[in-house]
């Protein structure tokens, strides 16, 4: 966070006045997800894994010349044109041909299981090739054993094997594919605008209140300060917080601890939905382009930099044109007359 700018990002508003140095010690915590570059589902990653298992493909990384391939059985490039089966089991799902969406979804798994017995067959005995398609055959033969309700972790992406499924709740958006991530911000407005904090990808799919243990220790090294009180959802209900915060965590629905103060203080609890929303919708947050696990990271903390930016940006925008109808206001004014 500090070699991408993250402490002077903060430091210089609050020497300047724009960020207030007592509203960064009461945060409001939510969790967002960034989406990846690389979503799917079963049947996508099964198209995907088969139109990789390609002829073509295989002869580019066995290095054939033309004319000299191997013998190739199966016609599963013929019968899968571009994952048209995918598209038909997503077609039939839509309509509700639940019968006829789970064939198709059973023929794309045969098809795949066919080219992956194919390649088995023509690289046995060769260590060479055996190198380059091990990580491919691996992923195919998660893809083809993967079931849609079981535990752990599943292949949604072939190309971002780390895409998470992650239950959002919401009728219009039950699930959505990506990373989570930890989204910080002040509890009262400063004079610059509602700064986010911190940010922070975590992958895994933890439990929301079982990421305090780790949010709130960098976010007290990042700020320079001691959290006085932290105000999240009920997401975080039975969190981990470190033990000196135990009691500083308040969630909404709690019930006792609850002073008028505190009561006031959590209907500002929502201030942290706008902030997330931004981050989405302005700043790449909504769909990650970098790769890895890295990129994950990475991405979240630029997303937090650009929109802190973009309201310092806003902020000196505003100064500017004060200064400028200022200076205007100077020069209409009628110069005073010289004495005869």
């Amino acid at each position: 966070m500090r070699a991408l700018g993250g402490e002077p990002l903060l430091s210089v508003p609050v020497r300047r006045g724009v960020l207030s140095a007592r509203t960064i010690v009461r945060p409001l915590l939510d969790d967002a997800l960034a989406a990846a570059h690389g979503r799917g589902t079963d049947r996508r990653a099964l198209a995907g894994e088969l139109g990789r298992g390609s002829q073509d493909r295989r002869d580019e990384a066995a290095g054939y010349a033309a004319g000299d391939r191997g013998h190739d059985r199966s016609t599963e490039e013929r019968h899968v044109p571009d994952g048209c089966q995918a598209y038909s089991h997503q077609r039939y799902a839509h309509a509700k041909q639940f019968k006829r969406a789970g064939k198709a979804l059973r023929k794309l798994k045969t098809y795949l299981g066919r080219t992956v017995r194919d390649i088995e067959r023509q690289i046995a005995g060769d260590e060479q090739l055996d190198a380059i398609f091990k990580w491919s055959l691996y992923q195919a033969k998660t893809v083809i054993a993967q079931r849609q309700r079981q535990r752990g972790r599943k292949i949604y992406s072939l190309h971002a094997d780390e895409v998470e499924c992650i239950g959002k709740g919401k009728a219009h958006k039950p699930y959505e594919f990506g990373v989570k991530v930890s989204v910080a911000t002040t509890l009262n407005r400063s004079k610059g605008g509602q700064f986010a904090l911190h940010a922070t990808a975590l992958p895994g799919n933890p439990y929301d209140g079982h990421t305090l243990a780790t949010v709130i220790p960098d976010m007290e090294k990042m700020l320079g300060n001691e959290l006085s009180r932290i105000l999240a959802d009920a997401g975080y209900r039975g969190h981990n917080a470190p033990e000196r915060h135990k009691l500083r965590v308040f969630t909404s629905g709690q019930k006792r601890r609850l002073t008028p103060p505190i009561k006031r203080q959590m209907r500002r609890r929502s201030a942290v939905e706008p902030v997330i929303g931004h981050l989405k919708s302005e700043h790449r947050m909504d769909r990650n382009y970098l790769a890895g696990e890295q990129g994950d990271a990475v991405n979240a903390v630029l997303a937090a930099a650009g929109y802190n930016f973009s309201l310092l940006l806003r902020w000196f925008r505003q100064l500017l044109c004060l200064l400028a109808a200022l200076l205007l206001t100077f020069q209409s004014r009628p110069m005073p007359q010289q004495p005869a």
